[in-house]
């Protein structure tokens, strides 16, 4: 049973791999919608000082779940570009590594 297991965790990173790597964009290893969210979530918190909640970031980017909004925190966290404090609400902190690509400032502000 482990051996399968871990056959499957393999098979698993090597479909995903394959998958994203069509349209991933490639120098951040992020898929573009990925790079959209973290680029919200970078400029929420860089203009109102807290991260937002999971029903905000769903209104505003049009999701009909905030399942699909746990699941791009999560993909990202475990990527390495955010970090999440356990047990505590609006918790989601951008490492440096998510800074790199997350914050586009408007000019003039």
């Amino acid at each position: 049973m482990i051996g399968l297991r871990i056959l499957t965790q393999k098979a698993m990173r090597t479909i995903s791999d394959g998958i994203a790597g069509g349209i991933a964009v490639k120098e951040f290893g992020l898929t573009p919608k990925q790079v959209k969210f973290l680029r919200f979530l970078a400029n929420f918190i860089d203009q109102n000082g807290y991260t937002p909640s999971y029903e905000e970031m769903k209104q505003v980017l049009n999701y009909k779940s905030k399942s699909r909004i746990h699941a791009f925190v999560h993909s990202l966290k475990t990527r390495g570009y955010v970090r999440l404090i356990p047990f505590m609400k609006r918790s989601i902190m951008i490492t440096p590594k998510g800074r790199k690509i997350g914050i586009t400032r408007v000019p003039g502000k």
